[in-house]
């Protein structure tokens, strides 16, 4: 649900639904993605900054996480 509501630009409702998917311990590498890039949309920079790095550190493809991590 969270990867569906983030390609609607729902990024509210992708937070709640991706943080769900982290705290059940079940995240993919799509899941920080998404999770990092709908705090940024939402104007939440410190709160994707973790996300963020985890996703570069699982060899994240996306280039908008680089970017935004500077």
């Amino acid at each position: 649900r969270g990867k569906a509501a983030f390609q609607m630009k729902d990024f509210a409702r992708a937070i709640t639904d991706l943080e769900k998917v982290v705290q059940q311990g079940q995240p993919d590498l799509a899941t920080f993605e998404n999770l990092a890039l709908a705090y940024v949309q939402t104007d939440k920079p410190k709160e994707a900054l973790a996300p963020l790095e985890r996703a570069a550190s699982m060899n994240s493809q996306n280039k908008e996480v680089f970017f935004q991590l500077g």
